[in-house]
C-alpha cells in the first residue's frame, strides 16, 4: 500500500531529505547511545586494526570519534544489534511507487536481474553486509512485513525513514539505505552538503556528505566495514550502467 502524494509531503517535512528515525525499522526496541565505554573500546580496536600494516588513520582519529559519539552511536548500536540477530543481513523488497514502472530506454531482461544489480550496488557500498533484494510486484502488507526495508522506485523524491525508502532513481538508494542503517549526514544544513563539513581528521569526502559513492572511516567504523576495502571504481561503473538504461529526458 504505497503512500499518497500528500503523505510523502508530510514525510519530507518530518524527515528532511532522508533523515528519518532508523531504529523504528526494527521489530523490538534497540537501546541506542547508552554505552559510550563500549563504543570507545570498539573505536580503539578499529583504529589499531586499520593501522596494523600501515598507518592510514591519524593519531587524532580516536579522540575525534569520541568527541562525535552522538553522531555515530546510533549506527554503531544498530549494527551491533544486527550482527547479533541477523549477522549483518538485510532483506529489501522493491516496488514501483503506485505500481507505475519506470520507462527504461534499455530495460533489464527481467526484474530478477534488475534486483541483482541493486543487490550488487548495495553490497559494494556496504562491503561485509549481505543484502537480499527482491522485487515485490503487486504491493501487499504481507510482503512489507516480511522484509527489513521497503523501497519504492519512481517516487519522484528521495527520502526514507522507519523502514521505508522512496527514491526517484536507483542511484539514490545507497544514501537512503545508509540512513536506514543509522547513519546521518555530516552536515547540519543541506546547503552545506558536499563541502566536507564535520569530517574525520584528514578526510574530505563521504557518501553521507553526498560527495562520494563510498563511506568515510567514521561511518565504516559504525557499520563494521573494514577501512581498506575500495570499491569506488566498481560502484562508479555499475551506476553508469544503470543510468544508461534511462531515457535521455528522465
Amino acid at each position: 500500500m504505497a503512500v499518497s502524494n500528500s503523505k510523502i509531503t508530510v514525510l519530507l517535512a518530518s524527515t528532511f531529505l532522508g533523515c528519518g528515525n532508523p531504529d523504528q525499522a526494527y521489530e523490538e526496541p534497540v537501546p541506542l547511545c547508552v554505552d559510550k565505554t563500549r563504543y570507545n573500546s570498539a573505536v580503539q580496536e578499529y583504529y589499531e586494526e586499520s593501522n596494523f600494516e600501515s598507518k592510514v588513520l591519524p593519531t587524532a582519529w580516536p579522540a575525534w570519534m569520541g568527541d562525535n559519539y552522538g553522531h555515530f552511536c546510533k549506527a554503531f548500536d544498530l549494527t551491533q544489534h544486527n550482527i547479533q540477530k541477523k549477522q549483518k543481513t538485510v532483506s529489501v523488497v522493491v516496488f514501483y511507487y503506485q505500481n507505475v514502472p519506470i520507462t527504461y530506454k534499455n530495460p533489464w531482461p527481467s526484474e530478477e536481474e534488475h534486483m541483482k544489480d541493486l543487490e550488487t550496488l548495495l553490497e559494494l557500498t556496504f562491503p561485509t553486509w549481505d543484502f537480499v533484494v527482491d522485487f515485490g510486484g503487486e504491493e501487499s502488507t504481507e510482503k512489507i512485513l516480511e522484509n527489513d526495508i521497503t523501497v519504492y522506485l519512481n517516487a519522484g523524491i528521495n527520502l526514507g525513514g522507519a523502514g521505508s525508502i522512496y527514491v526517484d532513481k536507483e542511484g539514490a538508494l545507497q544514501h537512503e539505505i545508509a540512513h536506514e542503517l543509522g547513519l546521518i549526514h555530516h552536515y547540519d544544513d543541506f546547503k552545506y552538503y558536499g563541502q566536507g563539513t564535520n569530517m574525520a581528521p584528514g578526510e574530505t569526502k563521504c557518501l553521507m556528505d553526498i560527495s562520494s559513492n563510498q563511506l568515510g572511516s567514521p561511518d565504516r567504523f559504525a557499520l563494521d566495514i573494514p577501512l581498506q576495502i575500495d570499491n569506488g571504481e566498481k560502484i562508479k561503473e555499475l551506476k553508469k550502467e544503470i543510468n544508461a538504461r534511462y531515457p535521455d529526458e528522465f
